[in-house]
């Protein structure tokens, strides 16, 4: 495979410098370029390439072995040298079309499969780590579009997140909501190096929900006043596009009877409607 060939370049057929050290040639390079990493074939958004532009990809390995050939000797590229250039965006496998988006975006958000996160406020392992409000922030940052929330009943009548049956530590959900709310989409007209990878697609909250009754209702008040215009009014499913549902926040769980009454309660005391809890059901839990 590619590395035997690698490899081979360096033992067999190439240069070695007075120091003993092994050296890659062009020529030895443009063979690796093309046949064990297939640049001669196929072009730069993955399409295959017709036999007479191959003579472009030629050009384009002895560009990126001038870029990387920087050393004093110009005998051909080190072993150093050689890594470097395979760990560089020269040679990622991650096409380039794919930097945007280029599929689309208008069909029903089912219709989609949704980069997700599990038990995204562990910091560590599973059963012994900490929780942490940072973690939500960390995925949205990375462009994760679904978190995780365990939510169990808390002191002073305040529900809490944590991994159930485990001795992982518990943040409250109203921080942990408050970072969803900060970090779920970038600043408007504004890309900040920390919102790179960040999306104005919709989050969608999966919500293992283990309080009772009094806490739902305290749950849905903390949601309507934190999050706000972001809830999407939804409460039998969402056909609506990701483009539709730019900038908004879905609710997926369980949708029980009792729950839905205890939501309706809590929005009308907050003067709202219940569909502003962006709430869709859920055919079961997670761990």
């Amino acid at each position: 495979g590619s590395r035997r060939g690698s490899v081979g370049s360096f033992r067999g057929g190439s240069l070695r410098g007075g120091g003993g050290e092994c050296y890659m040639s062009l020529v030895d390079f443009r063979e690796f370029w093309r046949q064990e990493q297939s640049c001669g074939y196929f072009d730069g958004f993955g399409g295959k390439l017709c036999d007479g532009l191959e003579e472009g990809w030629e050009a384009q390995a002895s560009l990126a072995f001038d870029c990387f050939n920087v050393g004093s000797h110009k005998h051909g590229l080190t072993v150093q040298e050689f890594q470097q250039l395979l760990l560089s965006t020269e040679n990622s496998a991650w096409l380039p079309k794919h930097q945007t988006v280029h599929q689309d975006m208008k069909q029903p958000l089912a219709h989609y499969y949704i980069n997700s996160s599990h038990n995204t406020y562990l910091t560590g392992n599973q059963l012994t780590s900490d929780s942490s409000v940072h973690m939500y922030r960390h995925a949205l940052l990375l462009g994760f579009r679904c978190v995780e929330i365990d939510v169990f009943g808390g002191p002073n009548g305040e529900p809490q997140v944590y991994h159930k049956y485990t001795p992982t530590s518990g943040v409250t959900f109203r921080s942990v909501i408050q970072a969803i709310s900060e970090s779920a989409f970038p600043p408007p007209g504004r890309a900040a190096a920390g919102f790179a990878l960040a999306s104005d697609y919709p989050v969608v909250l999966s919500i293992e929900n283990h309080c009772p009754k009094p806490l739902q209702e305290r749950m849905a008040e903390i949601l309507l006043s934190v999050l706000g215009e972001k809830l999407y009014p939804v409460s039998d499913g969402v056909n609506e596009s990701p483009d539709d549902l730019r900038g908004k926040v879905i609710v997926k769980g369980k949708k029980l009877a009792p729950l839905f009454d205890v939501l309706n309660g809590s929005a009308a005391r907050c003067g709202s409607d219940v569909s502003s809890i962006g709430f869709v059901p859920n055919s079961g839990g997670g761990d």
